[in-house]
C-alpha cells in the first residue's frame, strides 16, 4: 500500500467457519492433496457424531455432521484444505489483485473496484463449501474513499486489523497499541490479589510481559513505543507490588528487567527489545515472503530498496532506525563485545535473528548496569547473582513444599536479590552479638550467634542426602572417627559404584560481603565459592584415613545468593549422567534442571527463615512499646 496509495484491503469474516465447513469437501479435498491420511480422516468424519452437553438438569444430545472437531490436532488443516482450492480459484479469475488468507482470515489486496468484485466472487464460491459470509462482519480499508462508495461493506478510512496486527494511519496504529497495553491492567489487578507471590511473579513473567511481542515485531518502534512504555510501567508496578515494595527506584527496577541469569527477575522492557523484534519480522519476512507469493517480489524489493533513507515514515528508514537503536559496541569492554551485523547481512541470515540480537542487547545491559556499580558490595552481590542456579527459585513452579516459598519467603528473598534496604531495617540497629546491622540483612544470614549458618548448612546436607537417595546411592552422614588424629569428619561419604572408591563431600556457604572475599567478589564472578572450595581442599590434603590413604573429599559450596561453586557444579553433573527415568532412559537433563532448581529454594527459604527468625528474637528483646508493635507488624505482614 506504500507502493500504490491507492490499494484497498478488504477483511471477511466468514460465519462459524470451522463448524460449517463441508465434510464432503474435505474428504475430497484430503484425497486429492493428502491421501496418506486419507483413510484416517474418513473414520472421524464420513459418519455424524454425537456432541453432548448439559443444559439445566437435561442432558441433551446433537449429531454434529459437518464441520471440523474441536481440538482435533488436524482441525485447521483440514479447514485449510477445503478452502484452498476455492481461494486459488478466485485468485486465478482476479489477477489484479492479492489474496491472502490464514484459516478462515481472508484479505484481499487491490484496487476497490477490484477488491469488491472479488468479494463477491468469494461469497458466491464460498457456498460451495457450506461457508457463508457476514457483510456486516467485513471491513474495506480505503483511506481515500469518495463520500458515496457504493458497497454493502462497511469501509473504514483510518485502519484496520490484520492478524491482530493494525495498519493504516499512526494515529490509529498508536492508538490500538496503546489500547492492547493498557488491557493488561486487567490481569496485573489480579495478580495483585494473589495470596501466593512466587505464582505471581511467574504468571507476570510469562503472561504479562510477552503481551506485547507480536505488536513489536509487526510495528515499526516508532508507533509501538508510547504502548511498550505503558506497558513497562504496568510490568513495573505490578511487580513492586508482588514484591511487597512501597516504590522501586530507578536502578533497582533496572536490576528487575534484566534476564534471571544476569541477576534481574526476568521483566524484560518491550521498548528495549522492540527494534531487535521489528528488524527480525522484516529479515524474515524478506526472505520468506517472495517464495511463498512470487507476485510480491516487486513489491517487496521497490519497498525495501527504493524508499529514500531522510523519510521516516518509509519502511527503509524505520529499519535504519532500528539498527541504530541497538547498542554500539564502543560502549562495551573487550571482553564482552557484541559484533553485530549490517541490516543487509541481517536479511541474508535471518535465522534466530531476534534471539541473536536480544541476547546481545541483554549482555550489553547487564555489563554496564554491572559495571556501573560503585560500591563493593553491590558489585560482589550481582557478580554472585549471574551464574548457574542462582535464579533457579524465580523458574520453579511451587507444585510441592519443596519447591514452594511461602509469602513472607518469596518478598525477603526478593528484597536480598534486589539489594533494597528491608523496610524494617531502620527499627533495629544491633544484632544479638552486638555488631551493627546493615540494612539489606546480610549480617543477620551469616551471623553464628542463634545458630543460623549450622542450621542452612544442615539443611543442604539433607538435600544432598536426597539427591543420592534418588540414585539409590546408599550413603553416611557425617561418619565419626572418619581419619587418623583429627575430629574432622565430612558431610556424607559414599562408595560411587562405578568408579570403585569411596567418595567424600563437604557443604558450605560462602559470603561474597565477607571482609576476605568482598574484593575480588566485586571483580569476579564466583569469586566466594571458588576461594571456599580452595580452601576446602588445602584443609583435606592433610588429613589421613586409617589405612594412610588420602581421602577423596569434594566441596560442594553455595554462595548465598544462589552461585554454585565450580565442584558443585561438577559433581551434579556426575550425579546427573547416572540419572534415568522410569523407563531406563537417561534424564540427564531433567534430573540437572530439577536439582538445580530444588537448591535455589532450599537456599533462599534458609536465608529467610534465618532473617525472620533474628528479628522476631530482636523484636522481643530490643524493642519496647510501639516500636515493637511496628516490628511485629512488619514481620507478620509479609514484610510489607
Amino acid at each position: 500500500m506504500e507502493n500504490n496509495p491507492g490499494l484497498s484491503v478488504l477483511c471477511t469474516d466468514v460465519k462459524n467457519a470451522f463448524n460449517s465447513v463441508s465434510r464432503d469437501s474435505i474428504l475430497s479435498q484430503v484425497m486429492k492433496v493428502f491421501p496418506e491420511i486419507y483413510h484416517h480422516v474418513r473414520q472421524m468424519y464420513d459418519s455424524p457424531s454425537t456432541l453432548i452437553y448439559v443444559k439445566g438438569k437435561d442432558i441433551v444430545k446433537l449429531q454434529s455432521e459437518e464441520g471440523v472437531h474441536q481440538g482435533d490436532p488436524l482441525g485447521p488443516v483440514l479447514f485449510s484444505i477445503a478452502l484452498q482450492p476455492i481461494i486459488a480459484s478466485v485468485q486465478d479469475r482476479h489477477q489484479d489483485t492479492t489474496m491472502l488468507a490464514y484459516l478462515d482470515d481472508v484479505y484481499v489486496v487491490g484496487l476497490p473496484e477490484s477488491s469488491i468484485s472479488v468479494f463477491d466472487d468469494v461469497k458466491g464460491s464460498l457456498k460451495d463449501v457450506g461457508l457463508t459470509i457476514r457483510d456486516e462482519k467485513c471491513k474495506l480499508y480505503y483511506p481515500d474513499a469518495p463520500e458515496h462508495f457504493a458497497t454493502t461493506v462497511p469501509i473504514t478510512r483510518v485502519g484496520v486489523h490484520v492478524l491482530g496486527t493494525p495498519i493504516g494511519a499512526p494515529s490509529y496504529i498508536q492508538s490500538s497499541c496503546t489500547r492492547v497495553a493498557q488491557d493488561g491492567s486487567s490481569l496485573c489487578s489480579k495478580l495483585k490479589d494473589l495470596d501466593d507471590p512466587q505464582c505471581s511473579l511467574l504468571l507476570l513473567r510469562h503472561c504479562h510481559v510477552p503481551k506485547m511481542n507480536h505488536l513489536a515485531r509487526t510495528v515499526s518502534p516508532r508507533d509501538v513505543s508510547e504502548a511498550a512504555g505503558i506497558h513497562d510501567l504496568l510490568t513495573r508496578k505490578t511487580f513492586t507490588d508482588i514484591i511487597g515494595l512501597d516504590r522501586l527506584d530507578d536502578t533497582k527496577w533496572k536490576q528487575a528487567s534484566l534476564k534471571i541469569k544476569f541477576g534481574g527477575f526476568g521483566l524484560t522492557s518491550i521498548r528495549g527489545t522492540a527494534p531487535a523484534a521489528f528488524l527480525a519480522a522484516w529479515a524474515h519476512s524478506l526472505k520468506e515472503l517472495p517464495n511463498r507469493f512470487p507476485s510480491m517480489c516487486r513489491d517487496l524489493e521497490n519497498l525495501y530498496q527504493s524508499s529514500p533513507k531522510n523519510d521516516s515514515s518509509t519502511i527503509r528508514s524505520t529499519l535504519y532506525q532500528a539498527v541504530s537503536n541497538l547498542p554500539p559496541k564502543s560502549n562495551l569492554d573487550d571482553e564482552e563485545e557484541v559484533i553485530y551485523h549490517t541490516l543487509e547481512e541481517m536479511i541474508k541470515n535471518p535465522r534466530k535473528l531476534q534471539h541473536r540480537l536480544s541476547t546481545d542487547i541483554s549482555c550489553m545491559e547487564a555489563a554496564t548496569f554491572t559495571n556501573r556499580i560503585v560500591e563493593e558490595k553491590d558489585a560482589g552481590r550481582m557478580r554472585s547473582l549471574q551464574g548457574r542456579g542462582a535464579g533457579g527459585w524465580l523458574e520453579t513452579v511451587p507444585t510441592s513444599d519443596k519447591h514452594a516459598l511461602k509469602q513472607n519467603e518469596f518478598r525477603l528473598a526478593s528484597c536480598l536479590r534486589l539489594g533494597v534496604c528491608l523496610p524494617f531495617s531502620q527499627l533495629l540497629v544491633k544484632c544479638e552479638c552486638g555488631a551493627e546491622l546493615d540494612r539489606e540483612g546480610y549480617h543477620l544470614i551469616t551471623c553464628k550467634y542463634g545458630g543460623g549458618p549450622v542450621w542452612t548448612h544442615n539443611t543442604l546436607v539433607s538435600g544432598w542426602s536426597e539427591c543420592l537417595s534418588d540414585l539409590l546411592i546408599c550413603h553416611q552422614i557425617e561418619p565419626r572417627h572418619r581419619y587418623i588424629h583429627t575430629e574432622d569428619r565430612p558431610d556424607i561419604t559414599f562408595y560411587d559404584v562405578d568408579s570403585g572408591t569411596t567418595k567424600e563431600i563437604d557443604v558450605a556457604m560462602a559470603h561474597p560481603w565477607s571482609k576476605d572475599t568482598i574484593k575480588g567478589a566485586s571483580t569476579t564472578c564466583g569469586y566466594a565459592a571458588t576461594k571456599r572450595e580452595a580452601r576446602k581442599e588445602v584443609k583435606y590434603r592433610k588429613e589421613s584415613l586409617p589405612d594412610g590413604s588420602k581421602p577423596f573429599v569434594t566441596p560442594l559450596v553455595f554462595e548465598h545468593f544462589g552461585r554454585w561453586g565450580p565442584k558443585a557444579e561438577e559433581f551434579l553433573n556426575e550425579l546427573a549422567k547416572k540419572s534415568k527415568d522410569m523407563l531406563g532412559r537417561k534424564n540427564e537433563a531433567a534430573f540437572r534442571s530439577y536439582w538445580r532448581r530444588r537448591f535455589s529454594v532450599i537456599i533462599q527459604k534458609c536465608n529467610s527463615r534465618v532473617v525472620l527468625r533474628k528479628l522476631s528474637r530482636l523484636s522481643l528483646n530490643c524493642l519496647d512499646g510501639q516500636d515493637k508493635l511496628e516490628m511485629d507488624k512488619a514481620i507478620h505482614s509479609s514484610i510489607h
